[in-house]
């Protein structure tokens, strides 16, 4: 079992191509990927406590530091 196995990467990016392709590659090396195109989609899901992400800091909705701000009042 590797050590990505147990692992979710989400992928919170609003430029599609760019997004699609880290999850292509991160697919192919053993992730479970979740790639969400919107911040407030993402902030609103049920999410672990442990997770990696892959964060575009501008994007239009909410910019990258308030989502880890979010995360970081919210967990």
């Amino acid at each position: 079992m590797s050590k990505t196995d147990s692992l979710i990467l989400y992928i919170l990016d609003d430029d599609k191509q760019y997004a699609g392709l880290l999850q292509k590659v991160a697919e192919k090396s053993g992730w479970q990927v979740i790639n969400e195109q919107s911040a407030l989609n993402f902030i609103n899901k049920s999410l672990p406590q442990d997770l990696v992400l892959v964060l575009d800091l501008m994007m239009p909705e909410l910019d990258g530091i308030e989502v880890i701000r979010y995360l970081i009042k919210n967990n």
